[in-house]
Parts: C-alpha cells; sequence; structure tokens
C-alpha cells in the first residue's frame, strides 16, 4: 500500500492542469461532466493496468514493472515496453516546461504578460530556469519509481494546498473592496461554491493527504 498510494496519486496528477485548460473557455461549468469522464476512465485504465501486472508477474514486479518485460522472446515488444516511460517522459517534457513557464511569466510579468508584449529574449530564459531544475533532479534521482513517488506528493500539494491558500489571500483583497455577503453571492451565482470548496475543508485535505503521501515514500526506507 506503501508503494501504491504515491503512484496512484500520480497517475490522477493531470487535474493540475485543468485550471489552465478551462481559462479560454466561456461556459466552464458546462465542461464539468467532460473532466469527471476523463478522471474516471484514466482511474479505471490505470487500475486494471497495475492489476493485470501484479496479478501476472506475483511478487516478482519490479518498481517499474517495464523492465519485467525485458526478456520476452518477441525482442521489439520487449524493447517498446522497456523504452516507454523515457520516450513518453521525452514528449511530454517540453509541454510541461512550457506550461510552467508561461505560470511563472504571467506571475512575474502580470500585465505586460497577458497584453502579450513580453521580448522572445525573456521566454527563453524562463524556459531555461524551469527546464534545469528537472535536469537536475533527473540526475541526482535516477530512479523513476522514487521520482514517480516524490511527484505524487507534488500532485496533493499544489491543488489541495497551494490552491487554497491562494485563494484566501484572493479573498482577503476582495474584502478590502467588496462585501463577503456579495462575494459568496457571486460564488454561488456562478456556480463555484459548493459544500467542498471551503478553502479551509480543501487546505485541510491537502495537509492530511501530503502527510499520508509522506509517511508511505518514508516507509519504503525502513
Amino acid at each position: 500500500l506503501p508503494s501504491a498510494v504515491p503512484v496512484a496519486v500520480f497517475c490522477q496528477i493531470f487535474q493540475i492542469g485543468v485550471p489552465a485548460l478551462l481559462q479560454p473557455l466561456g461556459r466552464k461549468r458546462a465542461f464539468l461532466r467532460v473532466f469527471g469522464l476523463a478522471l474516471c476512465t484514466t482511474f479505471v485504465l490505470y487500475s486494471s493496468l497495475g492489476i493485470a501486472t501484479a496479478s501476472f508477474f506475483g511478487s516478482d514486479t519490479r518498481p517499474s514493472c517495464n523492465l519485467n518485460w525485458r526478456l520476452y522472446r518477441v525482442r521489439w515488444v520487449a524493447y517498446a515496453i522497456a523504452l516507454f516511460p523515457a520516450i513518453d517522459t521525452f514528449t511530454v517534457f517540453p509541454l510541461n516546461v512550457l506550461f510552467l513557464a508561461n505560470n511563472v511569466m504571467s506571475s512575474v510579468l502580470g500585465k505586460k504578460w497577458y497584453q502579450e508584449d513580453v521580448p522572445r529574449s525573456y521566454r527563453v530564459v524562463a524556459r531555461v530556469v524551469c527546464f534545469l531544475p528537472a535536469l537536475a533532479c533527473a540526475y541526482f534521482l535516477p530512479s523513476l519509481s522514487r521520482a514517480i513517488d516524490l511527484t505524487g506528493v507534488i500532485g496533493i500539494v499544489l491543488p489541495f494546498v497551494v490552491t487554497p491558500l491562494l485563494h484566501y489571500a484572493s479573498w482577503r483583497r476582495l474584502c478590502e473592496h467588496f462585501e463577503p455577503d456579495v462575494i459568496r453571492a457571486t460564488e454561488r451565482d456562478g456556480g463555484f461554491q459548493t459544500p467542498f470548496s471551503s478553502h479551509v475543508a480543501v487546505f485541510a485535505f491537502g495537509v492530511v493527504g501530503s502527510a499520508v503521501l509522506v509517511y508511505c515514500i518514508i516507509s519504503q526506507f525502513w
């Protein structure tokens, strides 16, 4: 279980990009079902693959189960499965760098970014700055399974710890200009206020979830 929980969180980590995907859309609430189905689909697919692999290889399952196929008699299939994580990361990594660099520039540059008044040199520097830490981590942490464990923690911290803190900061800033009841009514009318949307409840879930994941990772070294 300590090994499975961080990996399970990592499999669903794409939810971090949901706000950016929804930002340019007009009727954001209309896509609730789309993202709900996407989460359910990935959960079913990854669960099926994990259960089938663990059932077949049993206690011989490697931390990176693609390595279990290295002795498969059809060599091109063995190489394709063994290299799949590296190829998949190689194709997705540039997109993640662009996504992170854009977020960094929007936070640092503010209005200049949204007015698309950003020199090309700024974009290059931001992308290099976002690229180098990941490269350094890959050098000092070559284990794919360990990297996935740590990424699972980030998948909890960002949406369930950082996001409610940002919500709280935004709430305090809005309260300087509007009455709290007006803000709550606006959120409710826009469909963004639910029993589970309280920043306190989300933050508490994030703290507990992060603690559980950290415990799972530490217990694997004992």
